[in-house]
């Protein structure tokens, strides 16, 4: 059961970000900060996500640290994703309106 915790953690911590990053371009895209803050949290995520992978390379592998950052992906890449292929599929239309 202390397992699912790290994951808990994780996707708490995931869905934070993701929650501050549409916030904080809501004054500036207004409609248009949901996508772009999915796309925006699916990049940050990959970044940490490559930095830690390289540090774990070097220093050695730590389950705690793998499954946070798993748990820490579920939110990002899900909103991400899906903001991807609305965009492709959608195009850059307006949200509301299609």
């Amino acid at each position: 059961m202390l397992y699912c915790w790290h994951l808990i953690a994780g996707a708490l911590a995931g869905l934070a970000m993701f929650v501050f990053c549409v916030l904080a371009l809501t004054g500036v895209l207004y409609l248009w900060a949901i996508p772009v803050g999915a796309i925006l949290t699916l990049a940050i995520w990959a970044g940490a996500a490559t930095i830690s992978a390289i540090r774990m390379h070097r220093r050695g592998r730590n389950a705690t640290t793998i499954r946070f950052v798993v748990g820490f992906g579920i939110i990002p890449c899900y909103t991400g994703i899906t903001a991807i292929i609305s965009i492709c599929l959608d195009g850059w239309g307006n949200p509301f309106i299609g």
